[in-house]
């Protein structure tokens, strides 16, 4: 013969897996203040959002041949970034606002080509592993090659930005001048960087 504490047990997980597969029959209040309720909120509106293209140039008018531009919305955590390539850059999802906070860095390109080495070299480790065991895929081989390609072409764009300088306060979002209203939908822009 079962407890009554085991009988209690079984109804309570019995009563739980029902609500469980009844779905969202229950609603929950939520507590505003004391004595206040509201009803809860639902599915969470979508962020405003715009398809940013547009040209990037150096303060005497050359386009910046390489580099990241980066859209910041209010929030520092919701930032959009896009390559810049000949000068010319897509960025699409990004913020909108009267104000949107731009940032440009050319730093990362060599840091994305040494970190491409070391995804290089990994990969070949791995096709060395799979050949000796007879199980080398064209998968492999193929993304070997894509990634030699890439790497070809980062190091490339790490030489067109060698000697390229743009000022520090335009690589921080919290003292960058560089701020343009950004509208849903989608929008061209010209960008002039400042003199470092």
């Amino acid at each position: 013969m079962k407890s009554p504490r085991a009988k209690f047990g079984r109804a309570l997980l019995v009563l739980l897996a029902g609500a469980v597969a009844a779905g969202g029959g229950c609603r929950k209040k939520a507590i505003e203040g004391p004595g206040e309720e509201r009803a809860p909120a639902g599915p969470a509106a979508p962020a405003k959002a715009a398809d940013v293209s547009g040209t990037i140039s150096l303060p005497g008018g050359k386009p910046l041949p390489a580099g990241w531009i980066a859209f910041h919305g209010a929030d520092a955590a919701e930032a959009v970034l896009a390559p810049i390539d000949g000068g010319k850059f897509l960025a699409r999802g990004a913020p909108v606002g009267d104000a949107v906070r731009v940032t440009v860095n050319v730093t990362d390109v060599a840091a994305e080509a040494d970190f491409l080495d070391a995804r290089l070299r990994e990969a070949h480790v791995r096709a060395g592993l799979m050949k000796g065991s007879g199980k080398l895929g064209a998968d492999l081989e193929k993304r070997i090659e894509e990634m030699k390609d890439r790497r070809k072409k980062l190091g490339e764009l790490a030489k067109s930005v060698e000697g390229v300088k743009v000022a520090p306060r335009c690589t921080q979002r919290e003292t960058t001048p560089l701020r343009y209203k950004i509208a849903s939908g989608t929008q061209a822009i010209e960008i002039t960087l400042p003199a470092p």
